[in-house]
């Protein structure tokens, strides 16, 4: 079974219960607000689930009559009818999921007044208001919010400190791009964006995270035309990132060192920026070529003095951070969680699958004196949505940290 599709299907099972909860809460606060029967109520809060669950049930039953997948992310041009249930799946499950923590505590708060039957029926409909009130701004700010995440690109500006950094290195400008996933949702459109950001910040210095594709061959000439010739004339530095690896780790580095890129694949390079040496180490660490703690240890033991250090990876993995602390490198680079591509806020609290695996989501780190900086990236994973995780291009300024 494709990924995509197992993931789909996880996600749809996983949430159903979430989804009769939210749904059997809507019902009830249709009845009170309403003359409408119970079971009326029911049916109608029941039936908004269908066009949500659509797309797992049009998948697998595709899948199993041998029609292939349902999310076409290798075709173009996509239909109205490839994208409704995509959209109305994520975007439901979003909803859902926003809505549940509210209308749980909601539920937990009114416990109490189940003993008291006064109280009870006094603030029996105002409860049913709010509840209807909560699930209704999120259906409305979901899709909005999501359709503003998902099909703009912001410039993400980062001002980051290094430890003595010499004045001429004062003010350098690096572009940090990685994620652009190229595929039926991802276009050149938005890869000329990306590249008239980068013009705009005349960045002295550009490096690629990885991820040049989705999956598959046949947009792989398009994503190599996107980023050839470089952004810059400067120095350009680029690694390998997982969806490359599957799709064609051979063909993608010698396509983009051919028109002017360093590819970098567990070596070091060395660029001059105002006259000064600056090493740049770059390690293939995905899923399907990790690197243990030595092969860590090894790679950045032998990485020379310098008055700036960078180390480039596709995945900002724990133990990675951890080994270029250990070794006093200056700044880490990667991309590959997307931000979280989609992050719930909970009562203000950022929650994303990506934090199952590392801190390093996005933005800056600085909890010592190697900082990090993770870019949201350009396109999708799994789905093409994002929801409080704009795409984005992001551009690190640097400036001196002084021991004192």
């Amino acid at each position: 079974m494709p990924w995509p599709l197992r993931m789909t299907l996880t996600i749809a099972l996983l949430s159903l219960p979430i989804g009769v909860y939210v749904a059997l809460r809507i019902a009830s606060a249709l009845r009170v607000s309403t003359s409408l029967p119970a079971w009326r109520c029911r049916l109608a809060a029941l039936a908004l689930l269908v066009p949500v669950y659509l797309l797992p049930l049009l998948t697998l039953t595709r899948y199993l009559s041998g029609s292939g997948g349902f999310i076409p992310a290798e075709i173009q041009p996509i239909t109205l009818l490839d994208t409704a249930p995509l959209y109305l799946f994520w975007w439901g499950i979003i909803v859902m999921l926003e809505a549940f923590p509210y209308l749980l505590t909601l539920d937990l708060l009114f416990l109490p007044l189940l003993l008291m039957k006064h109280a009870r029926r006094r603030w029996r409909e105002p409860a049913a208001h709010l509840r209807l009130t909560i699930v209704l701004l999120f259906m409305i700010y979901v899709p909005v919010r999501s359709a503003a995440d998902t099909f703009s690109i912001r410039w993400n500006d980062l001002r980051v400190r290094i430890e003595d950094l010499p004045p001429s290195l004062e003010g350098v400008r690096i572009g940090l791009i990685g994620d652009l996933q190229f595929d039926a949702y991802t276009g050149e459109e938005k890869a000329r964006r990306m590249r008239s950001i980068l013009d705009q910040a005349r960045v002295d210095l550009v490096i690629f995270a990885g991820d040049l594709v989705t999956s598959g061959r046949s947009f792989i000439p398009l994503g190599i035309r996107s980023l050839c010739p470089p952004p810059i004339r400067g120095a350009s530095i680029a690694v390998i990132g997982d969806h490359d690896y599957w799709s064609d780790r051979a063909t993608i580095p010698v396509a983009m060192r051919e028109c002017g890129w360093t590819f970098l694949e567990n070596d070091t390079t060395t660029v001059y920026l105002r006259g000064e040496a600056v090493h740049i180490t770059g390690l293939t660490h995905v899923y399907s070529s990790r690197l243990d703690s030595l092969a860590m240890e090894a790679a950045l033991a032998t990485v020379p003095q310098a008055v700036l250090r960078l180390l480039v990876a596709h995945q900002p993995a724990i133990p990675l951070v951890a080994a270029a602390e250990r070794h006093g490198l200056d700044l880490v680079l990667a991309g590959h969680t997307h931000g979280g591509q989609i992050v719930f806020r909970p009562f203000g609290i950022s929650v994303t699958p990506s934090h199952f695996e590392t801190r390093y989501v996005s933005g800056l780190y600085t909890a010592s004196a190697t900082a990090v900086v993770v870019t949201n990236g350009i396109g999708f994973t799994l789905t093409p949505i994002r929801y409080h995780a704009p795409a984005e291009v992001t551009t690190i300024t640097l400036s001196a940290r002084r021991i004192k």
